[in-house]
C-alpha cells in the first residue's frame, strides 16, 4: 500500500509544474502527486529501493526532471522508470549503487543528463546503445575512465571530427562491447564498423576562412597569398605571374576551392601627358609640380606604407620626365621666335625711335626648368 503525501511534505512550485518532497523523511515515492507534474526533487529520502513501475503506477508519465539524490539508493529494478519517456534528466548521485542501473535506464529513450556522482561503483559497464546517438562531447568522455564495457552499437553515429575524440578514447581505453559501432553518416563511410576507419577519416569538410580574394601589387614587390594556416609567396612578382589563382583545402572529407586574382602594374609602364605649349598652362603644370614635389619631400617616406611610397616615386619619375619634354618645348619656342624676330621690321616709329632715345628692347629668355634628386627648380633669366 502506497502512502500519499501530507501537507509539509511537499512544496509546489510554477503551479504544480514543480513537486519539492527534499528531506521529507520518506520512505518511498508518494502518491497523490499532480498527474502534470514535471520536475519532482526527492532528494535527501530513506527510499533505499525503487519498484518496479514505481512512477507509472502513480500518473506521473510526465516528469521531465527527477532528483534521486541522497535516498540510500542500493537497488534499482529494471522496470523502475517504466513509461518515462519524457524524462531528460535524472540525478542518482550520493547514493550507493554498485552498478550502473544500465538495463533500467535502457527504457529512458528522452534522458540526455545523468548523474552517478559519489556512488560506491568501482566498474562500469555502460548501455547506450539502440539510442538515438549522433555525436558525442569529448568532456563527457572524462568520467568515464572506469568504463570496462561499453556498448554503442544501434545508434545513427555521425563519423567526422565531432566523434573524432570518441574514437580516439575507445583505441585508448579498449572496452568490451558485444557489437562494433557503426557510421551513419557521411555517405563515403556508411555502415563501416568503427574498428575499420582510421582516426584521420573522422574529419569535417575543410573551411576557406574569408579574407581578400584580389590583390594589387607593382612589379618587382612580393606578394602573399595567405588562408588560415597555408600560405603562398610570389617573390619579386612580375606581369607574367598576374592572373587568377585557386586556394585549395582537402582532406577525407573533401574538397573546397575559393579563387584570388593577382593585378601587376610595371614601374616602366607609365603613359606621359601631352601637353599644349601653352604659358598659362606651362605655369599650373610647374605650380602643380612644385606642390607635388614639395609634399613629398615634407613627409618623411619611412611612415608611408611601401607600396605608396613606390607609388609616389612613380610619379615623381613622371613628373621629371614631362618637365624635361617641357623645357625642351620651351627651348625650342624660343628658339623660333628669336628667329621670327629678327625678320621682322617695325612698321611704324615711335617718337623715341625717330629722335634715338629709344632703349634696347628686353628679350626675356624663355623659363628654365630644374630637375634635380629630391626637389623642383624654376628660374627666369
Amino acid at each position: 500500500m502506497t502512502r500519499s503525501w501530507e501537507p509539509g511534505q511537499c512544496k509546489w512550485r510554477d503551479g504544480k509544474e514543480a513537486a519539492l518532497c527534499v528531506n521529507a523523511s520518506l520512505v518511498e515515492v508518494p502518491s497523490g502527486l499532480d498527474a502534470g507534474t514535471q520536475v519532482l526533487r526527492l532528494d535527501g529520502n530513506r527510499l533505499q529501493v525503487l519498484t518496479a513501475d514505481t512512477f507509472s503506477r502513480r500518473g506521473l508519465l510526465h516528469l521531465q526532471r527527477l532528483s534521486l539524490a541522497a535516498c540510500r539508493l542500493g537497488h534499482i529494478d529494471q522496470r523502475a522508470f517504466a513509461g518515462l519517456a519524457n524524462l531528460v534528466q535524472l540525478d542518482l548521485s550520493r547514493n550507493l549503487l554498485l552498478l550502473v542501473p544500465s538495463d533500467s535506464l535502457k527504457r529512458l529513450v528522452g534522458l540526455r543528463e545523468l548523474r552517478l556522482g559519489n556512488n560506491l561503483i568501482t566498474r562500469l559497464w555502460l548501455r547506450l546503445d539502440n539510442n538515438r546517438l549522433t555525436t558525442l562531447p569529448a568532456d563527457s568522455l572524462t568520467p568515464l575512465a572506469s568504463v570496462r564495457e561499453l556498448h554503442l552499437h544501434g545508434n545513427a553515429w555521425s563519423c567526422d571530427c565531432r566523434v573524432r575524440p570518441l574514437k580516439r578514447w575507445l583505441e585508448r581505453t579498449r572496452p568490451s562491447h558485444a557489437e562494433e559501432p557503426r557510421c551513419a553518416e557521411p555517405l563515403r563511410l556508411r555502415d563501416a564498423p568503427f574498428g575499420t576507419v582510421r582516426l584521420g577519416q573522422f574529419s569535417c569538410p575543410p573551411v576557406i576562412r574569408q579574407g581578400a580574394r584580389r590583390h594589387q601589387a607593382w612589379a618587382g614587390d612580393n606578394v602573399t597569398l595567405s588562408r588560415k594556416t597555408s600560405m603562398l609567396t610570389i617573390q619579386a612578382v612580375r606581369a607574367a605571374a598576374a592572373g587568377r589563382y585557386i586556394c585549395e583545402a582537402r582532406n577525407s572529407a573533401g574538397r573546397v576551392t575559393r579563387p584570388v586574382t593577382v593585378s601587376v602594374t610595371e614601374r616602366e609602364g607609365v603613359t606621359h601627358l601631352t601637353l599644349k605649349l601653352d604659358r598659362g598652362l606651362l605655369l599650373g603644370a610647374l605650380v602643380v609640380g612644385l606642390l607635388l614635389s614639395l609634399a613629398c619631400v615634407r613627409h618623411n617616406p619611412y611612415t608611408y606604407h611601401a607600396v605608396q611610397l613606390d607609388r609616389y616615386l612613380l610619379e615623381y619619375r613622371s613628373l621629371q620626365d614631362q618637365l624635361a619634354a617641357m623645357q625642351r618645348s620651351c627651348h625650342n619656342l624660343s628658339t623660333d621666335r628669336r628667329r621670327s624676330q629678327q625678320g621682322l621690321k617695325p612698321i611704324l616709329k615711335s617718337h623715341e625711335h625717330v629722335t634715338g632715345t629709344a632703349q634696347a628692347p628686353v628679350v626675356r629668355r624663355a623659363p628654365y626648368f630644374a630637375a634635380t634628386d629630391t626637389y623642383f627648380s624654376y628660374s627666369e633669366s
